[in-house]
């Protein structure tokens, strides 16, 4: 039967033969408790890590034979102790550990990193990875306002019951010039119901990145269930090498940093990725295997000036269902970099100048392979489709586009004679049909009616 950790500490209290001495405030307390004598078994009740109450205490058993490494949260040794006998920390929930267990304030006045930090290492130290046992555990942030001036360190989790999971709070990232949150060469993990907001005055690189940092590595599998990235990133809220078969639900992802991106999928390492904690080998620019990653009812969005939505490139079978992208200063919705494979936009693009939804950059001659796409109405005041500066033409094949509404301008491509198009599409315009035009062979469809070009 499991017990609260305030019921627990109760039953402790009151047991026969357990005096008000092994009741004390702090950790700092336990740690100067001297230890049990040998063979005694000894509990005592800690009301809280800094202070009582703070949500750091909990029930500690002594130990007489462990001689495990003090980590300041799990295993506490008395100071001055020689040899074996620790205070082990007895969990309320078995699996579930908590920053505050590992003295995380989350009041404002430190870097609660490092006991994030300390927690998740009690979860990744139990097996190494590519181990035969699986990780399993779940770290529950706490719901007050964590402060992260250092990156939190979710690699090398490659795990089947992994759990990260917000129960209300957020982290605020002042982790300059580096990520919030890197779950490089991680599998399996699963994030939940966690906010991440970045500073604008100690603006972070990434709010998450996810990631395979070397070939062949397994990166495969992830979960993402409501995650909310707000504030300012100097290069993506969300950034992902070439991690696999994830299934993200409710991203809201923004980005108000001058010329950020709200979301990256970079399959080609175009950003040359950088970890503090697993060494990033893919070569730059350089494809790799970047299939079937779903986004479902995500938002992703930019308002910085000079800000995109969305860069994706070298990926295949990137899905987004019922989700919403939009660049809230003038530009364009997403850029698709060099080639990607069977994109699926199942989404709406919108800004108050948007110039074009798509803008096909890269090296050579950028291509589209099984592009789809669904539109209620299209706003940009350019084109549907537009060429980067250097780029002098591009080739879309096997496209299935269908518009319910093309308003102001109406084109499908911003220079016609510079696409070779092939497929199925579908625009309405006030006035009629739009037609692509151009280097366009396949079907045009108004209506029930459809016409073979």
């Amino acid at each position: 039967m499991k017990l609260t950790l305030s019921l627990a500490l109760l039953i402790v209290s009151a047991a026969p033969g357990f005096g008000q001495q092994n009741a004390i405030a702090t950790i700092a307390e336990l740690r100067a408790l001297a230890p049990a004598k040998a063979g005694e078994q000894r509990e005592v009740a800690v009301r809280g890590y800094h202070a009582p109450n703070d949500g750091g205490g909990g029930i500690f058993v002594w130990s007489p034979g462990s001689t495990s490494a003090d980590d300041e949260g799990m295993t506490i040794e008395p100071a001055g102790h020689k040899g074996a006998g620790r205070w082990v920390r007895a969990l309320p929930e078995p699996g579930v550990v908590s920053p505050l267990y590992f003295g995380a304030r989350c009041d404002g006045s430190g870097d609660d990193a490092v006991a994030i930090n300390r927690a998740i290492d009690t979860i990744r130290n139990r097996f190494s990875r590519g181990g035969t046992s699986p990780l399993t555990g779940i770290l529950r942030l706490p719901a007050e306002p964590c402060t992260l001036k250092t990156t939190v360190n979710a690699t090398r989790l490659a795990s089947a019951s992994v759990t990260i999971e917000g129960t209300g709070g957020r982290l605020l990232c002042e982790a300059a010039s580096e990520p919030c949150i890197d779950a490089m060469d991680s599998a399996l993990l699963s994030f939940r119901d966690i906010t991440i907001f970045g500073s604008d005055k100690d603006m972070p690189r990434i709010g998450l990145q996810v990631g395979r940092p070397a070939s062949h590595a397994s990166a495969a599998g992830m979960y993402l269930d409501h995650i909310t990235i707000d504030g300012s990133f100097s290069l993506a809220a969300f950034y992902n090498l070439n991690a696999e078969t994830q299934l993200v639900l409710k991203l809201n992802v923004s980005n108000r940093a001058a010329g950020g991106y709200g979301a990256i999928y970079d399959g080609l390492n175009h950003f040359d990725a950088k970890s503090a904690f697993v060494p990033v080998t893919e070569i730059k620019d350089a494809p790799e295997s970047m299939n079937d990653n779903t986004c479902v009812d995500c938002r992703i969005t930019s308002s910085g000036s000079g800000g995109t939505p969305l860069w994706a490139g070298g990926t295949a079978e990137l899905t987004f269902v019922n989700s919403y992208i939009s660049n809230f200063n003038t530009g364009v919705g997403a850029v698709l970099y060099n080639w990607n494979n069977n994109l699926n936009f199942d989404a709406h693009f919108e800004a108050a100048g948007l110039t074009s939804v798509f803008l096909l950059a890269g090296t050579g001659r950028p291509r589209l392979d099984g592009l789809i796409y669904r539109e209620h109405a299209f706003f940009g005041q350019v084109s549907l489709f537009a060429l980067d500066r250097g780029v002098k033409s591009a080739t879309l094949e096997d496209v299935d586009i269908n518009i319910g509404r093309i308003h102001g301008r109406g084109q499908w491509f911003d220079d016609p004679a510079k696409y070779t198009v092939s497929g199925r599409v579908a625009g309405v315009k006030p006035d009629g049909w739009a037609t692509p035009g151009g280097g366009f062979s396949g079907t045009m469809c108004f209506a029930a009616k459809c016409v073979t070009q």
